[in-house]
């Protein structure tokens, strides 16, 4: 039996329920067990469903340790001193009908600083 548009929505719709159960009760609560309970419950759903979580959704859990990551409470966030290289897009110059690709050099390259998350449980860390 195939996957139907109603059974993709029904896990959307549950994933969705999680995460903002999840959020709630650790913002009013502080139940951090069953928070990550939840959490694993999520990621379960939507790895049996097949279905891609968001980035946000990702970010927002620790890896390790299924802990609701928020800046402050649960996680520290550390803005290192080693910056990352991130170039500019590439301009593109249309002259009538055709298109010229003009690759960024070496001089248009942003420095951006590394930042990452580390959970306070565990101390496993994310670079975003």
């Amino acid at each position: 039996m195939g996957r139907g548009s109603g059974q993709a929505s029904d896990h959307a719709h549950r994933i969705n329920y999680l995460y903002q159960a999840i959020h709630t009760l650790h913002c009013t609560k502080g139940s951090t067990d069953l928070c990550r309970s939840y959490a694993s419950l999520l990621k379960k759903v939507a790895s049996k469903s097949q279905t891609r979580l968001s980035r946000t959704i990702k970010r927002s859990f620790c890896k390790k340790c299924d802990m609701f990551l928020i800046p402050g409470a649960t996680a520290l966030l550390i803005v290192d001193d080693s910056v990352v290289d991130k170039p500019s897009p590439a301009e593109v110059v249309t002259d009538g009908k055709n298109s010229i690709d003009q690759t960024s050099s070496a001089e248009d390259t942003e420095m951006v600083p590394a930042i990452r998350i580390v959970c306070a449980e565990c101390g496993a860390s994310t670079i975003l």
